[in-house]
């Protein structure tokens, strides 16, 4: 029964994760969209956004280079040893 349980999910992941992939690489494409209609070419997060963005991150470990688009990873790596 595990093995048959461990075949399902595996396949139901397998037929979730394209769909899944273009979703995000919809949303990272409206993220640059937008970023490059901003004058100042920069985007400064309120507290609750940068609060929001560190608890995410938390989610994935910290590991958020390919993820962080609306700040530079340097500036994630910032918020996040300043906030310990």
């Amino acid at each position: 029964m595990d093995r048959l349980n461990f075949l399902l999910v595996t396949l139901a992941e397998r037929l979730f994760r394209p769909a899944h992939n273009v979703r995000l690489q919809i949303l990272e494409a409206q993220i640059w969209f937008l970023r490059s209609r901003i004058e100042a070419g920069r985007v400064v997060p309120s507290p609750e956004e940068k609060h929001e963005l560190l608890r995410l991150g938390a989610l994935l470990d910290h590991g958020v280079v390919d993820v962080m688009h609306i700040v530079q990873p340097e500036t994630y790596r910032t918020w996040l040893h300043s906030s310990r």
